[in-house]
Parts: structure tokens; C-alpha cells; sequence
């Protein structure tokens, strides 16, 4: 029986940078990518790089289990001209439900209205969600950028797209999206470091910072935290706290609830936001 040799790293590089980074598949965004043989090993026994495509995982199942997606149309995806491209995009689906609302530290934000704003730092750095459909639909938009102006994360109505980077590590399931940046003091003020890894040291320590994490942990419930940045503020939510910082403030200022049956509720206008720095 023959031995199924790996894959060189160098054609899995090509086979990638043809797919564009992303899957194959021009009607998916998934970057978790496996490598299809399209002439299959068990005949050929060959890793032509001519015969085999960059494919997600949901999308190899489908080729394997007889999905509709054909050899051909495979062929035909691996002619599309294509560069490596300079945003991770994905989305986020938050099963349905009547109850709403966002946990951020040990309280949570939910809305009267079809929209609440849960963070505003400036224009740019956001977080905010709408409710849809009948009511029980999450929709979650978020703008964050670093220092310099450069967006690091867009979310629009769940659908989001994150920075390719090598200071910036993107970890994404069904249900959980986190951004982390490898290089904090590129992102936070240098006037934060000591202060952050002390009051917050599960978001920012080691020069890590998360920048971004947002979770389902139940229907239409989800989980915010983070660490995001103005010139004159920081905002960081971890797991039990909410904590502001501003330099001329000795010291952060720490909010803590009592769980969940902590509730800030917006019912004012659209715009206005549970945190606003």
C-alpha cells in the first residue's frame, strides 16, 4: 500500500495565494482552508498542484458528499485571477431569541429600541447592534482602529472583516470571533501599559492585547470584550469588569455589577450609548 507523502509547504503557499487566502469557492469567505485533490490520491497518487484546490472545510465536505460543487466547476474556480486579499471577512450568526442583550463585565446592555449604542469612543471606535425580523434577531456593528487612523475591524449587521496582519492574531469558530494583537504597545497609548496589565491583566499582559472578543453564549445573548482605544481614553470590559482609563486620571475606574441581573436598559435616543468616553 502506498504511503500518502505531505504536502510541500511551498505548494500549499501556491495553492493558497491562487484561492486568494480565502476558500476557493468565489460564494465563500472561510479562510480555514484544507487541500483538495481534485484528481483523488487513492488513484493518481500525485500532489500536482494542477489537480488540487484550497477549499474550507464545509465546502470539502460538500465536494465529498456529493454537494452539487463538480470537478469542473473546481477547474473553473482555480482560473479565477485572483491577489491575496488584505482583509479576513466572516460572520457571525446569533441564533434567535425574544431576549436580546450583551454582557459586558458582570452586567449587561439591552435596548428598548431597535438599536443601542453599548460603547462610543469617536466615530470610529464602536460598538453598537440592532434588533431585526420579528424582534429576535441579533445584529451586531463595530468599528475599532488603532492609534495611526487604520481600521483594524469592521462589523456591519454581523458580517465582519479584520486586518491581515502579522501583529494581529484572528481566531474565528461558529459562535466566537476574537482579534488579538500581538504587538500591544503598537496599539494601546503608551501611558495604558502598566496600568491596563494591572487592572485588566487577562486582556493586556505579555505586550498581548485583545482587542476584540465577542461571543454567543446563548440565543440572541452574547459576550463582549476588549480593550479599545482613543487618544484620551481607553475602554477595557473583561469577564467581571469595565474598566476606564484617562491620563489624567490616576488610576482606573472600575465598574462592577452584580451579573446579569445588573441590566442597563436604552431606552433614549439611538445614538446615545451605555459607555461614552
Amino acid at each position: 500500500m502506498a504511503t500518502r507523502l505531505r504536502v510541500r509547504q511551498d505548494q500549499k503557499r501556491r495553492l493558497v495565494e491562487e484561492a486568494g487566502g480565502k476558500c476557493a469557492n468565489p460564494g465563500c469567505n472561510h479562510w480555514q482552508l484544507h487541500l483538495h485533490h481534485i484528481k483523488h490520491w487513492s488513484i493518481y497518487k500525485s500532489h500536482d498542484p494542477g489537480h488540487m484546490i484550497a477549499v474550507c472545510p464545509t465546502c470539502h465536505n460538500q465536494i465529498h458528499s456529493g454537494g452539487g460543487i463538480s470537478d469542473e466547476t473546481l477547474y473553473q474556480w482555480k482560473k479565477i485571477p485572483r491577489s491575496c486579499q488584505e482583509e479576513i471577512a466572516g460572520h457571525m450568526y446569533v441564533e434567535p431569541s425574544a431576549e436580546i442583550r450583551v454582557l459586558t463585565g458582570s452586567m449587561c446592555v439591552t435596548t428598548s429600541n431597535a438599536e443601542g449604542a453599548v460603547f462610543t469612543l469617536s466615530n470610529s471606535n464602536k460598538f453598537s447592534f440592532k434588533i431585526s425580523g420579528d424582534g429576535d434577531i441579533f445584529l451586531a456593528n463595530c468599528t475599532i482602529k488603532d492609534l495611526s487612523g487604520a481600521y483594524l475591524l469592521r462589523m456591519f449587521d454581523g458580517y465582519f472583516k479584520v486586518k491581515r496582519d502579522d501583529a494581529i492574531k484572528i481566531t474565528h469558530r461558529p459562535g466566537k470571533l476574537r482579534v488579538i494583537s500581538l504587538d500591544a504597545k503598537k496599539y494601546l497609548p503608551g501611558w495604558t501599559m502598566n496600568r491596563l496589565g494591572y487592572a485588566a491583566p487577562d486582556i493586556v499582559h505579555n505586550n498581548l492585547a485583545t482587542v476584540f472578543e465577542l461571543e454567543v453564549v446563548r440565543p440572541g445573548v452574547v459576550r463582549l470584550q476588549g480593550v479599545f482605544v482613543a487618544k484620551d481614553a481607553v475602554l477595557a470590559i473583561t469577564i467581571d469588569k469595565i474598566v476606564l482609563l484617562r491620563p489624567e486620571v490616576n488610576g482606573p475606574v472600575s465598574l462592577v455589577g452584580s451579573g446579569e441581573k445588573t441590566e442597563i436598559r436604552l431606552s433614549g435616543p439611538i445614538g446615545m450609548a451605555a459607555f461614552g468616553l
